[in-house]
């Protein structure tokens, strides 16, 4: 059985940009974002010397028994509308299952219990079908479409957007997760 407290989420820091770089530059995650080139560390250590101190910000690492597996960003905060952007990956293939859904939900509790904003909005990539889904596991509506608004393998496709308020993630989402995996996770 998994244990919840096996797991953590805590700020990135310069010894994670390896294993970032490498989750990044993964097909895996790669093809379902907006920009698919491969990373230089150079550049990667670029972006890091620009978020680092950002204000508007949070970038965490997912780890489980203090190994990192995924990570998870909001972008985009503005304390004045109580919202932000949030995005995420599971790096490691080889991870216990539910751990991404495990990483969804400690994400959510942190961002509207811990900073208190209201509201969490997300893109998915329109073929990116398993995120959507996620999305949606997580009490998130999808609440727009933006039409051919990026651009994957020379072809333009769409984003979907998705949203959920505190409120909804406390009545609906947090309560359908722990449902999730009431007889599988200790919490």
């Amino acid at each position: 059985m998994l244990d919840i407290n096996d797991f953590n989420l805590r700020k990135i820091n310069e010894q994670d940009l390896e294993t970032l770089l490498r989750w990044r530059n993964s097909d895996r995650v790669r093809t379902n974002m907006y920009t698919d080139h491969i990373i230089s560390m150079k550049e990667h250590r670029a972006w890091f010397n620009r978020i680092k101190d950002e204000s508007t910000a949070l970038y965490l690492i997912f780890e489980h028994l203090e190994h990192p597996i995924g990570f998870v960003y909001f972008t985009q905060i503005d304390i004045t509308i109580s919202n932000c952007m949030w995005g995420f990956y599971l790096g490691e293939r080889n991870v216990p299952n539910k751990s991404g859904t495990i990483m969804g939900y400690m994400s959510l509790n942190h961002i509207f219990d811990v900073n208190k904003l209201q509201r969490v909005n997300g893109e998915v990539l329109a073929f990116n079908k398993p995120s959507q889904k996620f999305f949606q596991r997580l009490g998130f509506s999808e609440v727009g479409r933006l039409k051919n608004h990026a651009m994957k393998n020379d072809k333009l496709t769409d984003v979907v957007q998705f949203s959920i308020t505190a409120d909804e993630w406390r009545r609906i989402g947090r309560t359908s997760v722990e449902n999730l995996f009431r007889d599988t996770v200790r919490r």
